[in-house]
């Protein structure tokens, strides 16, 4: 045997004996695979969808020449070249610039001050590191914007300090979010002002305490301009949970306990199946109970408005009827029995957060409820169970695993049920001694093989799947309440905490018996907890010895994984940070995937990047899905992506708020 061919089958050796479990049936779920890595991936690098009007934006530090557009585009919604002026000494009434004929150009002055170009990579323009963290005042930002037609926008605001906006000479309310304002064909005119401000609260203020960010986007009805967009699917509600692909179909959750099924050719839906905790009740029991028995014709409508999916997108009224019915069985449902259907319902992030899981014969899934199931992949329902667990702050995030024949799942315990039957076979306690969130933790359940032995890794625990045993605990792995999901490669165990420390382990040979070898702690950043507002959700990508961190404010950090150092720090601009229907903090949740040779970061409103992985950052692409959920409402917001993209082949399958999307170019 060459040396080449040894190394080979060494390395296949080595797969199999500590690898994520990836069978004949080729298991998918979290993440694809649980690694995020789509190697063999062909999709395209570009991609985007917006509107006319902002497909044509620019902007402009410098005063226009003419008429025509200049400067740089601004199909992101971001404003990047700016005059920026200060410090100054925060003006006295009657002595700032009149925003109605302000025309400023560099070089020009006012207040001691002068009118500065200054660049941002996208909407956040941070004071403090352009005048230094001692400065202290006021500033302003100045910048032309070129739109092609007249259009009606929403424009939204952030800033630490006192702050104050004018649009062609007219003040916006940057307290209302979002502020609507009407562009003009041609120049128009947008002002800024930010005083400098102290700290107030316990949160960490990001990035600092000087800075401003604005975010235009058009309000629809708008044409749209899209490129390499082969469909997208509009979905009952929203999860964060990401798809799975089984052959010809894509499988997802939609809130409150939907799972949908949705042909991947043209993303029409064929099915929807609810999982309510009515569908766990025995026929007989519904039969014997009246108050059960008072739930089938609701349940039974609420089928007959979920059938209608398949044939065509159902009216408003049948919309707003499924979401009532759906209230009233869950209150129906405590009424009937206080016992066991006493707990409140989800908790912020929604059930419908745990990815389903398939072995390619059948459908898996459990909700943040204590819903679990199986499904045929037509949709045919072959069990289901419950566990009466309360809600726990947060909700209930991890998606299971199937292995053993056992489905295991999390909720406040560790459970396992029959994958055939839905008996529960087990139960153990887990995390009890967390120092953050005591019996609670975030990040899914990681199949892994030692020896020719099928174990679960779960928070810095290695159980067997047969009995629920532990057969090793590693606290040093798990000293705080985690959401970032554990990735094995080459034999070695990353877990990522929230807090920034990276904590690694090498895996035996031999589960018998069973040690691992803690290799090092790499503290990526310090921060006291969860609450700096820069805390890592998103888990992390390895590629070619390096690793691949972002965290919540999407800032990247690449880490060296054999010796454990900081190759670079990149802050990825994903857009602002805006509250979306899942969080009003951070910028990024998804975690990156691995597409061919090119890695996809998203942000959580729209903006995504693809970018060359190496020991130096070269961004490929910056692209943009611009949507405006509910426009003009007051529960109006940017379409969020808070859901890891999946590829299959030469296609991105990525889930918003409100559409599955197709990316691809045939």
């Amino acid at each position: 045997m060459t040396p080449s061919c040894k190394r080979a089958a060494i390395a296949l050796l080595w797969l199999w004996l500590a690898g994520p479990v990836v069978g004949a049936a080729l298991p998918t779920g979290w993440r694809g695979n649980w690694t995020g890595r789509f190697p063999d991936a062909s999709p395209p690098r570009r991609w985007r969808q917006v509107s006319t009007l902002m497909a044509g934006l620019r902007c402009s530090a410098a005063r226009p020449k003419g008429d025509g557009p200049e400067g740089a585009p601004a199909y992101c919604g971001a404003v990047t070249e700016w005059l920026i002026l200060g410090p100054i000494p925060a003006p006295k009434d009657g002595q700032a610039p009149d925003p109605a004929t302000l025309r400023p150009q560099a070089g020009g002055s006012f207040g001691g001050g002068a009118w500065t170009p200054h660049r941002t990579q996208a909407n956040l323009v941070d004071l403090a590191a352009l005048f230094g963290p001692e400065a202290r005042g006021a500033a302003y930002a100045h910048a032309y914007i070129w739109a092609p037609h007249d259009a009606k926008v929403s424009l939204r605001f952030r800033s630490h300090g006192p702050f104050e906006v004018y649009l062609n000479g007219q003040p916006l309310d940057p307290k209302r979010m979002p502020a609507y304002a009407d562009l003009r064909r041609g120049w128009n005119r947008l002002l800024c002002r930010t005083d400098w401000m102290a700290q107030k609260g316990e949160y960490h203020v990001h990035p600092s305490l000087w800075h401003f960010a604005v975010a235009i986007a058009a309000l629809p009805p708008c044409d749209a301009v899209s490129e390499n967009i082969l469909w997208r699917c509009r979905l009952p509600n929203r999860s964060i949970a990401n798809p799975i692909v089984v052959g010809d179909r894509i499988y997802l959750v939609s809130e409150p306990h939907d799972l949908v099924c949705v042909r991947k050719s043209d993303g029409r839906i064929l099915w929807m199946r609810p999982t309510s905790l009515f569908d766990t009740v025995p026929e007989a029991q519904r039969r014997a109970n009246p108050a059960f028995a008072a739930i089938g014709p609701k349940a039974d409508r609420l089928k007959a408005i979920n059938d209608s999916f398949a044939d065509a997108w159902p009216p408003d009224a049948a919309l707003a009827e499924k979401k009532k019915l759906e209230k009233e069985i869950r209150t129906a449902m405590r009424a009937a029995d206080p016992k066991a259907y006493r707990r409140r319902w989800s908790e912020l992030h929604g059930s419908c957060v745990p990815v389903p899981y398939s072995d390619g014969k059948a459908i898996y899934i459990w909700l943040a409820h204590g819903v679990g199931a199986r499904y045929d992949l037509d949709g045919n329902r072959a069990w289901t169970t419950v566990e009466n667990i309360p809600i726990k702050h947060h909700g209930f995030t991890t998606s299971p695993v199937v292995l053993d024949g056992k489905l295991i799942v999390y909720m406040r315990k560790l459970f396992a049920f029959d994958a055939g039957t839905g008996r529960r076979v087990w139960s153990m306690d887990i995390a009890t001694d967390d120092s953050l969130y005591g019996d609670h933790f975030h990040e899914s359940l990681l199949a892994i093989r030692i020896g020719g032995q099928d174990l679960i890794y779960a928070h810095g625990q290695i159980i067997r799947p047969s009995d629920g045993a532990l057969l090793w605990k590693g606290p040093q792995l798990r000293l705080k309440g985690s959401i970032p999901t554990t990735i094995v490669a080459d034999g070695v165990l990353y877990d990522l905490s929230v807090s920034g420390s990276l904590r690694t382990a090498t895996l035996p040979a031999s589960a018998d018996p069973l040690r691992l070898a803690p290799k090092r702690q790499i503290d990526i950043y310090r921060g006291p907890d969860a609450y700096t507002r820069t805390f890592f959700a998103a888990s992390p990508l390895y590629h070619d010895g390096l690793l691949y961190c972002i965290d919540c404010m999407s800032n990247l950090f690449v880490i060296d994984a054999r010796i454990g150092q900081l190759v670079y720090r990149r802050n990825l601009c994903l857009g602002p940070e805006f509250r979306t229907s899942v969080h009003i903090f951070g910028t990024a949740y998804a975690s990156p995937i691995l597409m061919g040779d090119a890695i996809l970061a998203v942000g959580m409103t729209g903006t995504m990047v693809v970018f060359a992985p190496g020991r130096t950052y070269r961004e490929l692409e910056r692209n943009r899905i611009e949507n405006v959920t509910n426009p003009r409402k007051w529960y109006e917001r940017v379409e969020g992506f808070p859901a890891s993209p999946i590829c299959d082949g030469d296609r991105i399958y990525l889930r918003g708020d409100e559409y599955l999307y197709c990316i691809g170019t045939k």
